[in-house]
């Protein structure tokens, strides 16, 4: 594929200039850390994440491979773009899938929880006094994708390393332990929320749905119940979380949630569509969004999905992005020529 040179194949996606009581965040997902890139893959590999049926490339460059989850070059060059572009962002929403497209037989549970806490480091050590935003994605987890609604070892360690000053505060220790999904205030008046949708993704056996009212971890009667009190208080709301609603449009017969999760999802958003200021979401490792529609084909609300650091899967371009918004209103602003 060539050579991926970190400033050239690197895609900022910039929403806006800031303006008065205009605020700017980053939105970084999927670094997928390959650790086998060039270095311990198996015979014939140049990774163990390379795509199957895909000749070995002959040249891999440096910098990674569209074949090949992200070596650490690669990461660590994404952050540190981060700070030299915007050094100052008011938060980083950082939305999770941390570990390689690999085996389950070749990762365990520590390997995971390794790779959680070098990129946590990172994040840290560049962006040492900004708030971050972190939730879990469907690759966190071993065996990856079956993230079960009760307290585990993955859960009680990234909280270990994420109940820290500027990320998560001690208040949301019970949510987290218990589901990896919590609530925070931004500023007065904008609430995040931080989800873990994992557990509403067709690839996970272990919360599939027996019925209409099956609620993991019991997430959506208290997002209800976080929204409504949102309602209550005035405050806008913005909603982060991994694996989005919806289809994948590079193939439109995957459908990531559970078709009851998928409708629930809906009805939550269409309700509270007046809290609710913006969805920032990821998994598909593409730039692309989703339109929110109420019962009479209204459009009431959207959502962004961001790019991912890693090049794997479909020749993807490394990229990260920044997201300029109105402090007072949480309304994402746009740039004028």
């Amino acid at each position: 594929m060539g050579r991926l040179a970190v400033f050239t194949a690197l895609l900022v996606c910039f929403f806006a200039g800031r303006c008065s009581a205009n605020g700017v965040f980053w939105h970084v997902t999927d670094f997928h850390y390959d650790f086998t890139y060039l270095h311990g893959a198996e015979s014939g590999k140049i990774c163990d994440s390379q795509t199957a049926g895909q000749p070995t490339p002959g040249n891999p460059g440096d910098w990674g491979d569209y074949l090949c989850d992200a070596p650490w070059r690669l990461i660590d060059s994404s952050v540190h773009a981060m700070k030299v572009i915007e050094p100052d962002p008011d938060f980083i929403i950082w939305t999770g899938d941390d570990t390689p497209h690999i085996y389950n037989d070749k990762m365990n549970t520590d390997v995971v929880l390794t790779i959680i806490g070098n990129l946590t480091d990172l994040i840290r050590s560049v962006f040492p006094n900004t708030q971050v935003y972190p939730v879990l994605g469907n690759h966190d987890y071993h065996p990856k994708h079956q993230m079960p609604p009760a307290p585990n070892t993955v859960y009680n360690t990234t909280w270990s390393m994420w109940n820290v000053p500027s990320w998560l505060t001690a208040d949301v220790m019970d949510t987290f332990i218990n589901g990896a999904y919590y609530t925070m205030v931004i500023s007065p008046g904008l609430r995040l929320v931080g989800l873990n949708t994992v557990y509403y993704y067709t690839n996970d056996r272990v919360t599939a749905p027996t019925d209409n009212s099956t609620d993991p971890a019991g997430q959506f009667a208290w997002l209800e119940g976080v929204l409504q009190q949102a309602q209550t208080d005035n405050e806008k709301v913005f909603l982060i979380g991994h694996v989005p609603p919806g289809v994948f449009e590079r193939a439109a017969s995957k459908s990531w949630f559970y078709p009851e999760y998928n409708r629930r999802y809906l009805q939550v958003v269409t309700k509270y569509a007046d809290v609710i200021k913006g969805q920032f979401f990821a998994h598909q490792h593409c730039d692309s969004f989703r339109i929110f529609y109420d019962d009479k084909g209204n459009a009431v609300s959207s959502m962004l999905l961001a790019p991912a650091v890693t090049p794997w899967m479909g020749a993807n371009n490394p990229a990260i992005r920044l997201v300029r918004y109105n402090e007072n209103t949480g309304a994402l602003t746009v740039s004028t020529p």
